[in-house]
């Protein structure tokens, strides 16, 4: 054999030993599990942003097994109405074992990862023993020595149940310790403007030394991007600015002030873009200048699936626009009888999308009741429709409040109406005109003076 053709044997050989000792990286984990009394026979996996990334299929037997590509981070986990929250990564290998019926308290990991999500399942636990002591309604209204000592005490027993964690993964106990810590400055960061609104006493500062959650600020995080508290936390930092913009200019547009905030405060592109693409998925729905609004959209947001979420966001939104019909409801009275649209045409409609367990939706019962009086005789008709609830606490809150008007239960939060008009929060108001035409599908609440000036330039 030449010189030449040894070498060359050599060399093809020494390309097929590296090749064979060089592994591809895994970018999948393995999740399967056994799920008891589901509800559906699918599972969603929803990344940080709440999108669906991949639909898990039961067997007969209600057992899974799925591969799935993924980047590491938390996730949720839903079976119909159920949801929980997982950490995943490539290389792990989770075995997760549930009872619909029981849900939290049955939920158990077995398998590379497990430590991690055992633990998840167990802060939910937690947060479910900790009562009214975590529910913003009981917290917010304490005064302020009393709500520091209340804040710093949970936040204390939250990070002991993580200290407590043996061999869990390093990097996630990072990422938990991160969420935690700004799961915290938010609640101290947004006690200021809950106080004064659960106390009515809009003018309502805190202290000198109330602490302040925006002093080692860090604008450009990227690597904390997955974290739904992170986020957040951004969130409540430009709420603030867009606040103090809208007080001193009250004809600002709320979207347009958000994505403005985003655009002056925010220099790093991912964080713009995450922080901007939760205002277009989220808030679209609130704008009066919607062309412009997703003009800014695409001007902050290069990721093209975020783009199309965007866009099927304003395309939904076009066709309820000022002067379209108005999409119908067919729906159930306190009395049984049924009631849509078509039988409140002559009359303007003004809609109220409510839930007895929203505090923000209780607070308007009183105007609204005040709104219906002022307008007794005139050409305007008054509808409640709630939903996300149970009807028994529907019909006893209709007795408590006395509510009045038109009383109506959704028994399906996903009925037609609800994602036409893309509900994704409440509590929502809609105003109609006599022929059942848009006027405002994001309009104002009745506790804005400005509605009932509105409503009298409709009718007279």
């Amino acid at each position: 054999m030449s010189q030449k053709n040894i070498l060359c044997s050599l060399f093809i050989g020494l390309l097929l030993l590296v090749a064979c000792q060089t592994k591809a990286p895994i970018n999948y984990t393995i999740l399967a599990g056994e799920i008891k009394n589901p509800i559906s026979d699918t599972l969603k996996l929803l990344n940080h942003n709440r999108d669906t990334i991949h639909t898990i299929i039961l067997d007969e037997k209600n057992k899974f097994q799925d591969t799935i590509t993924i980047s590491e981070g938390y996730f949720k986990l839903s079976n119909g109405k159920e949801i929980t929250t997982l950490y995943l990564k490539p290389t792990f290998n989770v075995h997760l074992f549930l009872d619909n019926e029981l849900f939290d308290e049955s939920l158990k990991y077995e398998g590379q990862g497990a430590v991690a999500n055992n633990y998840l399942a167990q802060k939910v636990l937690l947060e479910e023993s900790f009562g009214e002591l975590n529910f913003y309604g009981y917290y917010a209204k304490l005064e302020e020595k009393k709500f520091l000592q209340l804040a710093d005490s949970l936040y204390q027993v939250r990070k002991d149940l993580l200290a407590k964690q043996n061999d869990i993964d390093p990097h996630f106990k990072f990422l938990e310790t991160k969420y935690l810590h700004y799961q915290h400055l938010i609640r101290i960061a947004d006690y200021e403007g809950m106080h004064g609104y659960l106390t009515d006493n809009r003018d309502f500062k805190v202290s000198a030394n109330f602490p302040d959650a925006f002093a080692d600020i860090n604008l450009g995080n990227e690597k904390l991007l997955g974290l739904a508290a992170y986020v957040r936390f951004l969130e409540s930092y430009l709420s603030q600015i867009n606040q103090k913009k809208i007080k001193a200019d009250k004809e600002l547009d709320f979207v347009m002030t958000k994505l403005s905030s985003i655009e002056e405060e925010i220099q790093r592109p991912k964080v713009r873009e995450v922080l901007a693409y939760d205002v277009g998925k989220y808030d679209l729905n609130e704008t009066k200048q919607l062309d412009a609004a997703y003009k800014k959209l695409q001007s902050l947001i290069q990721n093209e699936a975020y783009l199309k979420v965007i866009k099927e966001k304003y395309t939904a939104m076009k066709k309820i626009a000022k002067g379209t019909i108005s999409p119908n409801f067919e729906l159930e009275n306190e009395e049984g009888e049924l009631i849509n649209l078509a039988n409140l045409k002559g009359n303007y409609v003004y809609i109220d999308i409510w839930a007895t367990w929203c505090l923000s939706c209780r607070r308007e019962i009183p105007d609204f009741k005040q709104l219906q009086q002022t307008f007794a005789n005139k050409p305007i008709k008054f509808v409640s429709i709630c939903q996300k609830d149970t009807e028994e606490k529907w019909r006893k809150m209709l007795k408590e409040k006395a509510l009045t008007g038109i009383q109506l239960f959704a028994p399906d939060k996903n009925m037609p109406f609800f994602k036409d008009y893309a509900v994704n929060s409440i509590p929502r108001f809609i105003l109609l005109d006599k022929e059942g035409k848009i006027l405002d599908a994001n309009a104002l609440r009745p506790s804005d003076p400005s509605l009932e000036t509105i409503l009298i330039n409709l009718v007279n």
